[in-house]
């Protein structure tokens, strides 16, 4: 009997043995040559993470905010810019573009690439009034008149000392500029020819504290209201008018319900174009190159070719709907009117005051 006790717990000794031998065998099968483990695993995670956040190789993802129209220049220029950088930088970054507001107003797409929600946004100089008045100094009235001294402006060293200050104060990169037509009078009663014309004339006016000012000294009643609900306040007779380029009127069909163009040209409308500042610092130099390049070559297409082509048909289609077009050629009594604003503008900070008079000597 205790011989055959033996013989049992031999056979079953040998049989657990065997059972561990294969589970190990098993084991080894089912993970990849050369881990072993909990560690291969881990390794394996680690890898997915650096990739994640940013390894050699990984695609740069870019989201582009605008409130640009489609059709207008700074609006064609922004979705040649995106595809060109796409092109050039052959899949390593792509930009995905989102115009015509689909994100947010001017003061929306600021804050948002403020927070790094975008990565690049575009938004007009006027945008920067709540933060400081810097370029406030690019849209004084009558200074700025055309489009060739705009461009000259804008490149000078003069307003890159405003921009530097800019970049600095809210950690941002910038990329360059295009324009949306200089600023004229629409209305629906009666043309503009001097400033007595503008008198009681409820005009709606950009978000601007200092364009406040200036339409108030002359004469008018400045309404601010947002820039989608214009139409509907010129249909409905809350204004009388508003000061605007003739691409936004033809663009927003304010044709329709203005009778009166009084061109005047009091100062640009510049889009300007940003990065996201900690964005900026995790590109290489050659990234950051290609798409600033991409950018001021888009600056030149817009001044060269796309604004003059652009404005000429919006101004033809404004004539074909029947809205009657003059030129105010006399704008010296309006310059006499606002020029105390220069002055105060040039007392505030010196960098503005060398803009102005960089400006001045442009235009002698």
């Amino acid at each position: 009997m205790k011989k055959w006790l033996s013989v049992v717990l031999v056979l079953l000794v040998a049989v657990m043995i065997a059972a561990c031998g294969n589970s190990n065998q098993g084991s080894s099968e089912s993970q990849p040559p050369g881990s072993s483990g909990s560690g291969g695993g881990q390794s394996a995670q680690n890898s997915g993470s650096s990739a994640s956040s940013g390894s050699s190789g990984e695609v740069i993802r870019i989201k582009y905010g605008t409130a640009e129209q489609a059709d207008m220049a700074p609006g064609t220029m922004s979705q040649w810019v995106t595809d060109e950088i796409n092109k050039r930088a052959e899949g390593r970054i792509v930009v995905e573009h989102y115009g015509q507001s689909v994100l947010g107003n001017d003061a929306e797409l600021m804050q948002q690439g403020l927070d790094g929600t975008l990565q690049i946004f575009a938004v007009g100089t006027s945008a920067f009034s709540q933060y400081n008045n810097l370029f406030d100094a690019v849209q004084l009235p009558f200074l700025i008149t055309d489009y060739d001294i705009q461009y000259q402006a804008l490149k000078s060293p003069e307003f890159m000392a405003l921009v530097e200050q800019v970049e600095k104060d809210l950690d941002i990169k910038f990329l360059g500029f295009a324009e949306n037509g200089l600023r004229h009078f629409a209305t629906i009663e009666k043309p503009v020819h001097n400033v007595s014309d503008l008198k009681g004339m409820k005009i709606r006016i950009a978000p601007s504290n200092m364009l406040q000012r200036a339409m108030e000294s002359l004469g008018a009643n400045p309404i601010s209201m947002p820039y989608t609900e214009v139409f509907t306040g010129l249909q409905n007779r809350v204004i009388d008018g508003e000061e605007i380029n003739i691409g936004s009127i033809a663009s927003q069909k304010h044709y329709e319900v203005i009778n009166y163009l009084s061109e005047i040209g009091m100062y640009p409308f510049p889009a300007t174009y940003w990065m996201n500042g900690k964005f900026y610092r995790s590109l290489s130099e050659e990234d950051f190159q290609l798409i600033k390049t991409v950018f001021e070559e888009g600056r030149d297409k817009v001044f060269n070719e796309l604004l003059p082509q652009i404005e000429g048909n919006f101004r033809q289609t404004i004539i074909d709907a029947g809205v009657q077009v003059n030129v105010i050629e006399d704008k010296t009594e309006f310059q006499q009117i606002v020029e105390p604003l220069y002055g105060e503008l040039e007392a505030a900070d010196e960098r503005i005051a060398a803009f102005i008079n960089m400006v001045k000597g442009l235009k002698k």
